[in-house]
């Protein structure tokens, strides 16, 4: 992979069964094995913080996803507001 660290959001189903193994956890692992750079975020709020501690100004985002995840963009506003965590333009 060209990226220089994947971030996955926990997966939740869309009402159907989960499928035993599915995780994000076991993607991240997956992708680590492939020496992938990954990280299994346990809620869009760590996500969020993770997005902005592990970018920098000119960094390309790249969200993919459905549901909840487009409530990232608010977490990302409310984590650039906090003066403790950088903030990539």
């Amino acid at each position: 992979t060209q990226a220089d660290v994947v971030l996955l959001a926990p997966l939740y189903s869309a009402g159907e069964a989960p499928i035993p193994g599915v995780s994000s956890e076991a993607l991240a692992q997956q992708l680590a094995d492939l020496g992938c750079r990954a990280l299994a975020c346990p809620s869009l709020e760590n996500l969020a913080s993770a997005s902005l501690e592990l970018s920098a100004p000119g960094d390309l985002l790249l969200v993919m996803g459905a549901g909840d995840v487009n409530r990232l963009w608010d977490h990302l506003e409310a984590c650039h507001s906090d003066p403790g965590l950088p903030a990539a333009a």
